[in-house]
């Protein structure tokens, strides 16, 4: 019956369960899902059905519609439980509201995944971090799409106009959550943060009903000072990217390392798409601004801890979103040349471009730096696991000199 919610079972990848899944050896209509013990061959054609069961988020077998007919999702599904793949979870409710049925992002099967493309490839990560400097993180339980805010369990109307506001206002909508689990949140949590060089905030706001989303002023993040809406937030803010609709790499990467911290009582929340796929583990620290890639669990515990004390890991430093690509770039090489990994040691205090080339001059304790950069288009490479090819830009470092 239209505009009635809906109740139905679902299943799950069983937790901890290690998996692969890949091409055949010999046959390219077969792709294989290697276990630790054992592997289940499969048609080719179920590749995009397999994504989407094996992203670690509950699913009904009705999100299969759009990509089974009823006779072979029921399959697909019975086989994988039979097989130890899947186990059955408690009901999901569908809400007509929601585009719950996104169609998720499939891997081909050819195809190790861009993260794992990415480091065999070598490719450097600094000058990465996505560039904001205005962020609303709301809290938002169960499963996203591939575009989260609008695919999840916000109403649609709210989650549209609450997209067009933000970007209108210049604002970084991400979704964070505890647990893929669709359990609602009562009260749920928002934060509006500012990520600058000399100014830097976050502010927490809770909310009972999603249409109080409407209410925020989205104007908030601009400003350099607290704007005392919510509650002022003294401890930084941890986000890992686990969002495998967007990019599967984001959860075969980043759902470990949330895992990890998780366990080791780190305060962190998972989120939605934050940018570089390929990098994955990708972890932002608020308000500092910081990006890592590449993060592995074993690591990532002591990362953010020592961050939370004001140091970076260089290795996986892919920069501060506040400032410019080529800037980013500038600054990381200045801390690779200079060993400084205090975050607040080495500040911007100018940038000269001239095309793709750039001059940035560094504030640091022991005295001004400037760096000499420049860039150019790499090599065409699958960026993400779904998309054409494109080319990345390239930077290099000319000239590190004392001011």
């Amino acid at each position: 019956q239209r505009g009635v919610c809906r109740s139905e079972p679902s299943v799950r990848v069983r937790a901890g369960l290690g998996w692969r899944l890949g091409p055949a050896d010999a046959d390219a209509d077969r792709v294989v899902l290697r276990l630790a013990d054992r592997r289940v061959d499969l048609p080719a054609a179920l590749t995009p059905a397999l994504t989407l069961l094996l992203d670690g988020e509950p699913h009904t077998v009705r999100e299969l519609d759009h990509l089974l007919d009823r006779s072979g999702r029921s399959v697909l599904v019975r086989r994988l439980v039979r097989e130890g793949v899947l186990r059955r979870t408690g009901p999901i409710t569908q809400h007509p509201t929601t585009n719950r049925r996104a169609i998720p992002l499939a891997r081909d099967p050819s195809r190790d995944g861009c993260a794992i493309e990415s480091r065999e490839r070598t490719e450097l990560m600094l000058g990465t971090a996505s560039r904001v400097r205005r962020w609303l993180l709301i809290e938002q339980p169960g499963a996203w799409g591939r575009e989260a805010l609008t695919e999840s369990h916000l109403p649609g109307g709210i989650a549209t106009s609450l997209g067009r506001r933000a970007e209108a206002a210049g604002v970084r909508v991400v979704l964070i959550r505890r647990s893929a689990a669709p359990t609602p949140v009562h009260p749920a949590t928002a934060y509006f943060v500012h990520t600058g060089q000399d100014h830097r905030w976050a502010e927490r706001i809770t909310f009972d009903d999603p249409h109080e989303l409407h209410e925020l002023n989205l104007s908030a993040p601009a400003s350099e000072a607290p704007p005392g809406i919510g509650e002022l937030v003294t401890e930084p803010l941890h986000l890992v990217c686990t969002n495998g609709r967007h990019d599967p790499c984001c959860a075969d990467f980043g759902r470990p390392v949330h895992r990890t911290l998780k366990q080791a009582g780190v305060d962190a929340w998972e989120c939605s798409h934050i940018g570089g796929d390929r990098f994955a583990a990708n972890v932002v620290c608020l308000p500092s601004g910081v990006y890592f890639g590449r993060v592995p669990p074993e690591e990532a515990v002591r990362i953010i801890n020592d961050h939370d004390a004001g140091l970076l890991e260089l290795a996986h430093y892919r920069g501060r979103c506040h400032l410019a690509p080529m800037v980013q770039a500038a600054e990381v090489f200045a801390r690779l040349e200079m060993g400084e990994r205090r975050i607040d040691q080495l500040d911007l205090i100018q940038s000269r471009r001239d095309g793709d080339r750039a001059v940035v001059r560094l504030a640091h304790i022991d005295g001004d730096v400037e760096v000499e950069v420049d860039r150019r288009r790499g090599a065409p490479e699958q960026l993400t696991c779904g998309d054409p090819t494109s080319t990345p830009w390239e930077h290099r470092m000319v000239a590190f000199r004392a001011v």
